[in-house]
């Protein structure tokens, strides 16, 4: 990127691939920030602004770095958006880039970020007046808002703009026909009239703002209680169904519940499997909806009737397509395969689903190929592996011509302490018993050395032994 700035090719293939990088493997993002990477790529950014594809490229990156970057640098990387937004608020693509930005940074971040209020809410004002009729930029402004005023207060935000709530009112009715864009403008609005304000040391700049503490503040013994309070999360998911903050926000309280058995039922009789499958529907490529849909559905899914919901909202198709947009994103690939795990555990509807999409298998097994070396994506990806494999003969088959094999053994490699991950894989290796390419595997010795010190490390878990002795015992027929 240093010696070969002024080419723009280039500068978009290392930003495709730094991302990459970053997103795979954290320590990356250290690496990269380490040797002024944020400075080279706000440069090349700035070199190269007028290229739409190269400003994308950028801003995907830092969005990536971003995700645990704001603790050290949250004031200079906010005056960088709001000043970019600013200088290129008459140029549509570049403006909706800049809001979105915004929204990931506000929604992202643990800080205090009351810096720059005046020009954020300069630049807020300009772009909802010069962009009154375009529907795409007053959403993503509506959801910034929201952020804003969750992180802000809706006080703190009328000091610094006094007219907002009128010109809510009025882009609401400029839209008034778009069912879903006047919910959002008419949740902004219901945020904005709070009747009780702060005290006034509570309203300086400065001061960070407590937010959803009320679910967790919950007290589980009063069963009425939280069943009110699940059924307004749900309430409040289908109402502002096309907004991410809220999605976001509603997904990952449902996420808590859903942690304790005791509510598994309850969120399912009130409608949450089919809320969280509609945010994930709807907000497929907004990473902080995926992530906590994702994760609630790992939770739901432990129960045998919500995955039977789960089913019949299509979400077998919907989980793989999430899979294969997200791949390099770990924490999504941990919670998205471990729901698809459940779904895939003895149960037979579920696997003739998974069957049915064609591309399911070489899905499960790239995102084994790109987070090998993650202990928690690899086991839940393994284990669906291992779910799929047992007792299906076709997809046995399948797994072996897609040398799935040596990806099996690359797993057991770099987690051989892990008995989990260990156990698993042998789970899928002893469904191939039978395959002439798994004893060839296995009867080259590096691999066999692979499974003698897995039994050897497990020796006391007697499956493992036993499931050891099987694969060997396969290489042995070949010979």
């Amino acid at each position: 990127m240093m010696n070969h700035a002024p080419v723009v090719e280039l500068q978009i293939a290392a930003c495709r691939a730094l991302r990459f990088m970053a997103a795979n493997q954290p320590a990356n993002k250290e690496r990269i920030r380490s040797r002024s990477g944020v400075e080279l790529i706000e440069h090349v950014r700035r070199l190269h602004i007028h290229d739409v594809r190269l400003v994308e490229a950028t801003d995907k990156l830092l969005g990536v770095i971003q995700n645990d970057y704001f603790s050290s640098d949250s004031e200079r990387m906010l005056r960088y958006i709001v000043s970019d937004l600013d200088q290129h608020a008459r140029v549509l693509q570049t403006t909706t880039q800049n809001l979105h930005l915004l929204l990931h940074f506000l929604s992202k971040s643990e800080q205090d970020l009351c810096m720059m209020m005046d020009e954020k809410m300069k630049a807020i004002d300009f772009c909802m007046h010069a962009y009154t009729a375009n529907a795409g930029v007053q959403e993503v402004i509506c959801n910034v808002l929201i952020a804003m005023i969750r992180i802000y207060g809706p006080h703190t935000l009328q000091e610094f703009f006094p007219d907002l709530l009128e010109l809510v009112s009025t882009n609401k009715n400029e839209h008034v026909r778009d069912a879903n864009l006047s919910l959002l403008f008419e949740m902004v609005e219901t945020m904005l009239k709070d009747p009780d304000p702060p005290a006034a040391e509570e309203r300086e700049v400065g001061v960070q703002r407590q937010r959803d503490v009320t679910l967790f503040s919950l007290d589980e013994g009063d069963a009425d209680t939280v069943t009110d309070t699940i059924h307004d999360i749900i309430d409040k998911m289908r109402k502002y169904k096309f907004s991410p903050v809220v999605q976001e926000a509603e997904c990952s309280k449902l996420k808590e519940l859903s942690l304790s058995s005791r509510w598994l039922q309850a969120i399912s009789s009130a409608g949450g499997v089919e809320a969280t499958m509609d945010a994930l529907s709807v907000h497929k490529e907004e990473r902080g909806v995926v992530l906590q849909a994702c994760w609630t559905l790992k939770h739901l899914t432990y129960h045998v009737r919500n995955q039977e919901l789960v089913l019949d909202a299509n979400g077998m198709r919907l989980l793989l397509e999430v899979i294969q947009l997200h791949v390099e994103d770990a924490n999504i690939m941990e919670h998205g395969c471990g729901a698809m795990t459940n779904l895939l555990y003895k149960s037979g509807r579920s696997r003739r689903k998974f069957v049915e999409e064609r591309e399911g298998f070489a899905t499960l097994l790239r995102v084994v190929d790109v987070h090998a070396e993650n202990p928690a994506v690899a086991l839940n990806a393994v284990w669906a592996v291992s779910n799929v494999l047992e007792t299906n003969e076709t997809y046995q088959v399948l797994f072996v011509t897609m040398d799935g094999v040596h990806l099996i053994f690359m797993v057991m490699r770099n987690h051989m302490s892990n008995l989990s991950i260990q156990y698993q894989c042998f789970k899928v290796l002893k469904n191939l018993v039978d395959s002439q390419q798994l004893r060839r595997y296995v009867g080259l010795a590096r691999y066999q050395d692979v499974v003698k010190l897995s039994m050897q490390r497990h020796q006391e878990n007697s499956m493992m032994v036993e499931m050891g002795s099987a694969i060997l015992s396969s290489a042995q027929q070949e010979t």
